[in-house]
């Protein structure tokens, strides 16, 4: 329920599925454009992205697209059923108090 008041459906199926693919060993290659797909969770800090590789043939930059650390708090708390673990995973701040 908390996830899905701080994020939209596309958005919470993107984590779900970068989760999938860092729970497989797996990553994600796109373009540039595919990295704006993933631009919530980039802005929110639960995904990280880094230039791959320029492919001279094409002229294109090709980049990963990854969960970040508190993506997969947040992934994980999220699948564990405990509410206060979300909202503490989506609100570092407030751990502890």
């Amino acid at each position: 329920m908390v996830l899905n008041q701080a994020f939209d459906k596309e958005s919470i199926s993107n984590l779900l599925f970068l989760k999938r693919l860092a729970d497989e060993g797996r990553g994600l290659e796109v373009s540039g454009d595919g990295v704006l797909k993933f631009a919530h969770l980039i802005g929110a800090g639960l995904a990280d992205f880094n230039m791959k590789v320029f492919d001279a043939r094409t002229n294109t930059l090709r980049y990963s697209v990854l969960l970040s650390d508190k993506g997969r708090a947040i992934v994980n708390a999220w699948f564990s059923g405990d509410r206060a673990a979300v909202q503490a995973a989506l609100n570092p701040s407030t751990r502890g108090q």
